[in-house]
């Protein structure tokens, strides 16, 4: 995978901006996570497909030749992947097939099946719907289009953070879910590139943690995966991307499952509605695992949460 840099970036926003919606850069007031900080909430919840993804899936298959946009695409997802690629594929006028896991919420399907994706549920889990989706790939002669693990995916991930430092230059720490990295490395290449002193901080749940281990073995590892309600954040990490964050990425710090459904409560009683895997850095600043310090950026990183699950949440707040 080669390596990508601020133009690619840069690049990606000129191709971006015309469809992707630059979601508000808020400041949230947090008295109970200490005083004197200035923390700022990324809302990319309220981003079109509900989540970040739709960035780097629209990068992407704009990078695509003609011979590849006429196999139609493929990929597999934990469900805004899945949307995101739907979305971008539907402007293209291209067919997608999406891959997601049996526990994909259902919102989140019904959403890529109306947006034009063919959507198959197979696999006990993210790795495994991969493993089908490369398959089908081969087979039927698609493109695919990976979840993280591909430079014009990072390079639209990345764009979050250039909207981030434009409206708030003197951030001091970004906070980002990371999932299987796309977007904590984007963000980090651009922020990095734009400020050096930056920090970046990935957070995981407790119940997927292979970048917590990752990290501290300076290799990527095998892991117990468990369920989370941050389900968007499960599965395996690359080489490829592994080594672009241990350069680049300072900490990784770990939540309980707990802590992210105080998290989404947190979030809702500030009119924010956001999935697990959305709230996890909310919840690492509530539990002390990162410290509130200066000026800190959040990223909200989607909002497609499940009805019945929110309704759950919600009767737990109330009660």
């Amino acid at each position: 995978m080669r390596q990508i840099d601020l133009q690619d970036i840069f690049a990606a926003y000129g191709r971006l901006r015309e469809t992707v919606r630059e979601t508000p850069f808020e400041e949230v007031e947090a008295p109970d996570l200490g005083s004197g900080n200035h923390l700022f909430l990324k809302c990319e919840n309220r981003q079109i497909t509900g989540s970040f993804k739709i960035r780097g899936a629209l990068n992407k298959i704009s990078c695509l030749s003609r011979e590849e946009k006429s196999k139609g695409v493929i990929t597999a997802s934990s469900g805004n992947h899945a949307q995101g690629v739907a979305y971008a594929a539907n402007l293209f006028h291209i067919p997608a097939k999406v891959i997601v896991p049996t526990s994909t919420p259902s919102e989140k399907i019904n959403a890529a099946r109306k947006l034009g994706a063919e959507v198959v549920v197979a696999g006990d889990n993210y790795d495994l719907s991969e493993t089908i989706a490369i398959d089908l790939a081969d087979r039927k002669d698609m493109t695919y289009v990976h979840a993280f693990n591909d430079p014009e995916i990072m390079a639209g991930q990345g764009t979050v953070a250039f909207e981030m430092l434009i409206s708030q230059p003197e951030i001091d720490t970004l906070i980002v879910p990371a999932g299987g990295g796309g977007l904590m490395t984007g963000m980090a290449i651009c922020a990095k590139s734009i400020n050096p002193r930056i920090k970046v901080i990935g957070v995981q749940s407790e119940a997927s943690p292979p970048w917590y281990h990752a990290m501290k073995e300076g290799r990527v590892v095998e892991v117990e995966y468990k369920d989370s309600l941050a389900e968007g954040l499960t599965g395996r990490i690359t080489n490829e991307v592994f080594k672009i964050a241990r350069q680049l990425v300072d900490e990784i710090v770990l939540v309980e499952e707990s802590a992210i459904k105080e998290a989404v409560q947190w979030l809702m009683r500030r009119q924010q509605i956001v999935e697990g895997a959305g709230a996890v850095g909310v919840a690492a600043l509530r539990t002390g695992k990162i410290e509130a310090f200066g000026k800190m950026g959040i990223v909200l990183s989607g909002g497609n949460i499940d009805l019945d699950r929110l309704s759950s949440l919600t009767d737990k707040e109330t009660n």
